[in-house]
């Protein structure tokens, strides 16, 4: 089986995650619409999806990891070569947003995750490391367990073929064991390490192997079951299903990630038939999903600033002013796209190829190479 260019109907799952997660920040009583006048309730269940988008986001994430890996050496080199790359990827248009933040915090103390009890330790919020409360950039917490997952896999790179495999079968097993022996507390790195959010990773890394190694099998039908059992979890997930909105962290990882790992394997599989065609426009928001995941807690806060002391009750308005701050929010992720991360990611591509003495692929572009059945 050959397989080759990017994924577009992952693209527009990702455009879906980025939506959920936007709408955490923006719909519900402790959000943007919180400040604006007339609040709603019959959309706070739009606002209850964050935890769905993320766990999409990692699903993907570990997908995506093992199928450009496939053909990847094994050693210290690739390793290397590997981790080099996600950091490329990740860290420059984090810091740009997190050095503003952190600008802001000085000038207008108070005013940066103003909310939360404890407050983010600058130095781990630029390099992401683990802390016990959040980072500068709300959602830079994702981000802490994205470059973890990366360290693992850094280390899986060091081996090939099913030892690969072993490394991450064992890193999972681990995780089982730290969530057993330790419990949650006052060692952010400990909290990191045990939380069983970690297993959505290692669905999609086994999505993943299960693509690269095999032709999909019944995509129609996997595809079919993936998407129902999505729509019930995001259903239940917006309606506060306790399992999901107040279970235990394993049975909530598990209900919101085995049903995403079906989805993707099902749309990668149809995408892989030709029986799908992925939206352009979905397609190109996957393409922007990293800056608007960046941008849009920035924007939101900015418009919630603009809003105090509104005081226009009328259901239009407050329905009109959530459709102008989302519009705003896509508009501001694609101008970041367009000036910020391309251009900064195209330009450290280069220097890290050369500094590597070799040809890469762009930094940007997450390609799936050939796979052999």
């Amino acid at each position: 089986m050959a397989r080759r260019g990017t994924l577009r109907t992952v693209q527009v799952l990702r455009a879906l995650a980025a939506i959920m997660v936007v709408f955490a920040h923006l719909i519900g009583p402790d959000t943007l619409e919180g400040r604006l006048p007339g609040h709603v309730g019959f959309l706070d269940g739009l606002g209850r999806l964050g935890p769905a988008g993320v766990g999409l986001f990692f699903v993907i994430s570990g997908v995506i990891m093992v199928l450009t890996t496939m053909d990847s050496g094994a050693g210290v080199v690739p390793a290397r070569q590997f981790l080099l790359k996600r950091i490329v990827r990740i860290y420059p248009p984090y810091l740009v947003i997190t050095a503003f933040l952190f600008a802001v915090s000085l000038v207008s103390p108070g005013a940066v995750d103003s909310s939360q009890a404890i407050r983010p330790d600058d130095v781990a919020s630029f390099l992401l490391l683990p802390q016990l409360g959040f980072p500068l950039l709300l959602v830079g917490w994702t981000l802490v367990y994205e470059m973890y997952f990366y360290l693992v896999y850094t280390l899986a790179m060091l081996v090939k073929g099913r030892a690969r495999g072993v490394v991450l079968v064992a890193w999972t097993a681990a995780t089982f064991v730290l969530m057993e022996l330790v419990p949650a507390g006052g060692n952010a790195y400990l909290n990191l390490a045990r939380d069983p959010i970690n297993l959505q990773f290692g669905l999609g890394a086994l999505v993943g192997w299960l693509l690269a190694t095999r032709k999909a099998v019944a995509p129609i039908v996997v595809a079919s079951a993936g998407t129902l059992a999505s729509v019930v979890v995001l259903v239940l997930a917006a309606e506060s299903f306790p399992p999901i909105s107040g279970g235990s962290s394993l049975g909530r990882s598990l209900l919101i990630g085995v049903p995403f790992a079906i989805l993707v394997y099902g749309a990668v599989g149809l995408e892989e038939r030709g029986l799908v065609r992925a939206p352009s426009v979905l397609s190109h928001l996957g393409d922007v999903s990293y800056s608007l995941y960046l941008t849009h807690v920035v924007v939101l806060g900015a418009i919630k600033r603009a809003v105090t002391g509104l005081d226009d009750q009328r259901l239009a308005v407050h329905l009109g002013l959530l459709v102008l701050a989302l519009a705003a929010v896509v508009v501001v992720a694609e101008v970041f796209y367009r000036v910020v991360e391309k251009p900064l990611l195209s330009v450290l591509h280069h220097r890290l190829a050369s500094a590597l003495g070799r040809r890469m692929p762009p930094v940007l572009d997450e390609r799936v190479p050939p796979a052999a059945a």
